[in-house]
């Protein structure tokens, strides 16, 4: 075989495990739910996702999951989990695409909480009884497509977690402080966004908000994307004139 024909072999070697490679990141399928009644001293390492929705941990370890090299999936939905141990620092999220931790019972995150999911592109944290948010949480995840935080009891959103790659960004039934920085951040966030926000949904209110999801997701969506100068639509509530204009939660 000639020099040229061999480095051609070489690229075309190359080529077909790059594309090998991101075809596997996208086709990673998570098995049934291994439902467990304590968090395992041990989670398999050979798998793309892991999938203990319906558990009832109360508290996990997240040390667990620093020699895990190819999780993509992680879903704890449903776990009663209340507290994270996030005592050891990791490089255990840097390929975590999707984090479902959508109805437990969390109150506060870790301070350094997915600091290093750089891959990260769907997380949810829906319906648990979050106060607040680190204060640059999510700041390298820049692929970042949905973030689901509805159902919880944040007042403030870091402008950190306000990603130009976001399409759907869920924020009802917080008891928002409809204040003019987090309009501002708001609306900074949408005029940076380059792809199409089409499910932003806010709840403004001065008081806590009570009850849980029930049934399939029901919310107004505000299609923001076209013009963001538009008014941003919620469901309740009014808040204080900003310097940007006489805005109101509708």
């Amino acid at each position: 075989m000639t020099r040229e024909g061999l480095v051609l072999l070489c690229w075309l070697v190359i080529l077909q495990m790059v594309h090998v490679t991101e075809g596997s990141a996208k086709e990673c399928g998570c098995p049934a739910a291994s439902i467990l009644s304590h968090f395992p001293s041990e989670v398999p390492n050979d798998t793309c996702c892991l999938n203990y929705s319906g558990s009832t941990f109360n508290q996990v370890t997240w040390a667990a999951f620093l020699s895990h090299k190819h999780l993509q999936v992680l879903d704890l939905t449903n776990c009663n989990i209340s507290h994270i141990d996030h005592s050891e620092v990791g490089d255990a999220v840097i390929l975590l695409r999707e984090l479902y931790l959508s109805q437990n019972r969390l109150t506060s995150l870790p301070a350094d909480f997915l600091a290093k999911a750089y891959s990260l592109e769907v997380l949810d944290l829906g319906v648990n009884h979050l106060k607040h948010l680190p204060e640059q949480f999510l700041q390298s995840s820049n692929k970042l497509r949905e973030l689901i935080l509805g159902w919880n009891q944040l007042s403030a959103l870091p402008h950190s977690v306000l990603k130009p790659s976001l399409e759907r960004l869920e924020l009802i039934r917080n008891p928002w402080a409809c204040t003019c920085s987090l309009w501002e951040g708001l609306e900074a966030g949408l005029h940076d966004n380059s792809s199409s926000l089409h499910d932003l949904v806010v709840w403004c209110s001065a008081g806590a908000v009570g009850g849980r999801r029930r049934g399939k997701r029901a919310h107004r969506s505000a299609r923001l994307a076209q013009d963001p100068t538009t008014p941003i639509a919620t469901d309740g509530g009014h808040m204080p004139n900003c310097p940007l204009g006489s805005q109101q939660c509708l």
